[in-house]
């Protein structure tokens, strides 16, 4: 799906989006693209694939993603791939667990992705719980931690994001720490 200039408009204007994250891999991208299409806003380009292979093949997109995310100055952000379901929505998930949203929500979250041009997005059936279940299975399993706030913080230091940079995300997040207007 294209963005209108209306939707441009809505997220330079309205919105005011310093920083657009695209996370599709550089065959699906406009990796040439030099600026973002929002005017006014940076453009980074974070290469991932998702569930189970941010602790892999994509881990150094994910490390880099929450980096960007530590940076006051960046926000509000927009952070997309192709459908912003798979990708995005591992991002969207990991976030959300680091700031404590419980489990029944994360999976509602994700499951609602159903509604989108994109197909079904089950937890317990299907061809995209067979991503889901290992991905989730190994973040609680393989992290440490009591909950699973703590396996995404256990998982977020282990691919090189510092303490100081996910106190920051929380603290942004929370609005303890300002965002520069």
């Amino acid at each position: 799906p294209t963005i209108t200039r209306n939707g441009i408009k809505t997220m330079e204007e309205e919105l005011g989006i310093k920083l657009e994250i695209d996370v599709r891999i550089p065959s699906q991208s406009e990796w040439t693209k030099s600026e973002s299409i929002i005017p006014g806003a940076a453009l980074k380009y974070c290469s991932l694939s998702g569930y189970s292979d941010c602790f892999s093949s994509s881990r150094d997109g994910y490390k880099q993603v929450f980096q960007q995310l530590a940076k006051p100055e960046n926000y509000p952000v927009y952070i997309h791939c192709t459908g912003g379901a798979d990708r995005t929505g591992t991002v969207c998930f990991l976030l959300n667990a680091l700031l404590g949203v419980d489990e029944a929500t994360l999976i509602q979250d994700y499951e609602f992705t159903t509604f989108s041009d994109w197909g079904t997005r089950s937890t317990k059936s299907g061809t995209y719980a067979g991503y889901w279940r290992p991905f989730y299975q190994t973040l609680t399993t393989q992290y440490e931690g009591d909950n699973l706030m703590e396996n995404v913080e256990s998982y977020l230091l282990k691919i090189g994001v510092k303490q100081s940079e996910i106190d920051t995300i929380r603290g942004i997040m929370f609005g303890e720490i300002p965002i520069p207007s």
